[in-house]
């Protein structure tokens, strides 16, 4: 059964990857890569330096590993499709218990989401992009569960 928690595991190895990548922000474009996502940059590090730039391998791996399947990167802020007038942010789109997918907020996941992973759902991630500073996280999606479904 789905779990608000899954969405806070996903979040934390999402923000571990971003705050991990702009620790290369003041060096070179070639390590921090601006036109790329986080999560495209932390899939090109770990496919060109084995494991990781540099840090600890075995959290880098760890993260990397808890988002893949379990990401979806949106530049564009969607709402729950559930209950009636329900306007809080999506925080994933997920498969149903009862069959179709859709986008909801974490209470309506906890209810009728049938998990995250390939085929089942993932976690939305907003971002938004500039061709100054490339693509940057939308504020205020990694603070605590019940705090992340607030209306942008």
């Amino acid at each position: 059964m789905a779990d608000k928690s899954d969405i806070v595991r996903v979040k934390s190895a999402y923000e571990y990857i971003m705050n991990f990548r702009e620790g290369f922000a003041s060096g070179s474009d070639r390590l921090y890569m601006p036109d790329k996502t986080p999560l495209e940059w932390a899939r090109k590090q770990a496919a060109t330096y084995g494991n990781h730039p540099s840090g600890d391998p075995a959290e880098f791996i760890r993260a990397v590993r808890i988002m893949e399947h379990r990401v979806a990167e949106s530049l564009v802020v969607q709402t729950c499709q559930f209950g009636q007038g329900c306007t809080k942010r999506a925080d994933v789109d997920c498969a149903t218990t009862f069959g179709p997918w859709g986008y909801m907020c974490a209470e309506h996941y906890e209810r009728v989401g049938r998990g995250l992973g390939l085929g089942a759902g993932q976690v939305m991630i907003y971002l938004t992009h500039t061709n100054e500073a490339g693509y940057t996280v939308l504020s205020n999606q990694f603070n605590q569960t019940n705090q992340t479904n607030q209306t942008n």
